[in-house]
């Protein structure tokens, strides 16, 4: 898309909507909401003077639908995505854009239905209204949910693969980074109240959070009804405990509560979060925030290259599924590896893509690490089994998640008169994949003499029958490190008396019918 008419329009000067405004509508298919990212690229001719901000809307629930459908309709826009607001006051915007030059270019994730993507003209650098911008609107994602991974065998939480990420437009591809895992915090539905609208140290919501090693950290938060809150953002610089007034860093207070904090390369440290009832009407409103700190180096790339037109013709000769059937504009092969995060959730990480020009933009990468409830069984015998011979019984634990410690399997009577047998062999394996022989511990009945640092994956424990004539009813039952449990049961009968034979009601065998 290409606009040639667009204007200055500071006659309201003294307003931060002063500008020329254009709305572009975007229907977003579904067939394109596939996990990716829309890349929003406006640029213009080369001057230090004319600044556009973009922004990208969403749809949202009309908060006056139910009052009057007919007159507000069922849905309104908020803003998803947006340039840096560089509004200083008094109808004036300082320059700025994400590249440092004359383009904008932001990334979005891609959601089907209605949007808006919005351009304001922040300044005006040109002498006539001829300022002529050239807009993309493009579709970059990863193939086959390349940045998903979901986990259920953490033994096989680590390792390396190959992602093939195909565009709708061309993208040159400078370099490629990577940072992970972290794990966002989200409240739903938290309490705000009237504070004293002058003093920011009367808010009514405060969490507090520890961050270390982190290139971010972002805020993000709206409420769910009419109000006016603010955001705050302090740090302990003085290692008090406290906070106070001095020690706030950032804050977000515009005239609604869609509020929103960012910070680079935070130092480390302890931070508190404080949202402030500025206008609360009937002094009550709930709200949602998500607080997320990124870092680790537990997600790296290792290599990334571009791939050529041939490769692209081989690859996807009849176009991207990823793309809804269409041949990428451009693609290239990311390769990475990663760590298990330390325990189950779900966890975020970031790939981070560079363009040549120094235009970047970000895309998610999911990582979901279950935990399974563990499993316990006597392999053999079967249950209920009858035998007049000696025989083994073998019973086996297995937890893929995150482990159990030894004093946490038991193998216990279920009946008064059973004994539990000493074990033949114990063997196991932990979590690292190291190799236990545990006969002498098993036997000991002393399990806590394993170290506490060593989480079991597998055990193996062989037996054998009692030769006692008589039922032998056992119970195992197992609970891991994250206290899920199971349990099994067998009984086995042991008889070496040959029963005695007794026939009765034999008929007569005769020629008759």
């Amino acid at each position: 898309y290409s606009e040639t008419w667009i204007s200055g329009a500071t006659r309201w000067d003294w307003r931060a909507e002063s500008g020329d405004w254009r709305f572009l509508s975007v229907d977003w298919p579904e067939a394109w909401d596939t996990g990716g990212t829309v890349v929003l690229d406006v640029d213009w001719d080369d001057n230090p003077y004319t600044d556009i901000d973009l922004l990208w809307l969403s749809e949202m629930p009309h908060g006056y639908s139910e009052d009057d459908p007919e007159a507000y309709g069922d849905n309104t826009f908020y803003i998803e995505s947006r340039s840096t607001n560089n509004y200083v006051g008094g109808g004036s915007h300082d320059w700025g854009t994400y590249t440092g030059t004359s383009r904008e270019i932001f990334a979005v994730p891609a959601k089907r239905g209605m949007h808006q993507f919005v351009l304001h003209t922040a300044l005006h650098g040109v002498q006539t209204n001829d300022n002529p911008l050239n807009v993309s609107v493009g579709y970059v994602a990863a193939e086959e949910s390349g940045f998903e991974r979901v986990v259920t065998d953490w033994s096989q939480g680590s390792g390396v693969d190959a992602v093939h990420i195909v565009s709708t437009v061309p993208l040159s591809v400078d370099s490629v980074t990577a940072q992970g895992w972290s794990q966002p915090v989200h409240f739903d539905n938290e309490t705000a109240y009237q504070d004293v609208s002058s003093d920011k140290m009367t808010s009514s919501w405060w969490h507090n959070v520890t961050v270390q090693n982190s290139t971010e950290l972002n805020i993000e938060m709206n409420a769910h009804d009419d109000a006016d809150l603010d955001l705050f953002l302090f740090r302990d610089s003085n290692g008090d405990g406290s906070f106070s007034s001095g020690e706030e860093i950032a804050r977000s207070w515009s005239s609604s509560s869609a509020e929103e904090i960012r910070i680079v390369d935070p130092e480390d440290g302890n931070y508190s979060i404080a949202v402030h009832g500025y206008s609360v009407p009937g002094n009550m409103v709930q709200f949602w925030i998500e607080i997320e700190v990124v870092g680790g180096d537990e997600l790296v790339i290792t290599d990334q290259q571009s791939l050529t037109s041939l490769e692209i013709d081989t690859i996807w000769p009849n176009g991207s599924e990823t793309l809804a059937g269409l041949v990428p504009a451009s693609a290239f092969q990311v390769n990475l590896s990663f760590d298990r995060p330390e325990y189950a959730g779900f966890w975020s990480g970031f790939i981070d893509i560079t363009l040549e020009g120094q235009i970047s933009f970000r895309m998610p990468y999911t990582y979901e690490l279950v935990e399974l409830d563990p499993e316990v069984s006597f392999v053999v015998p079967a249950n209920l089994t009858q035998t007049n011979v000696s025989m083994p019984i073998r019973l086996h634990a297995l937890d893929t998640g995150i482990g159990f410690r030894l004093d946490d399997l038991n193998w216990d009577p279920a009946s008064q008169s059973t004994i539990i047998p000493e074990a033949n062999l114990v063997e196991a394996l932990d979590t690292s994949g190291s190799y236990h022989n545990l006969t002498a511990i098993w036997n000991s009945a002393n399990h806590f003499a394993m170290p506490q640092n060593v989480s079991l994956r597998e055990v193996w424990v062989n037996s054998t029958l009692p030769e006692v004539e008589k039922w032998h009813d056992y119970i195992a039952t197992l609970t891991d490190i994250s206290n899920n449990s199971a349990e099994s049961f067998l009984s086995v009968a042991y008889d070496v008396t040959a029963p005695h034979l007794v026939l009765s009601n034999i008929p007569w065998i005769t020629n008759q019918e």
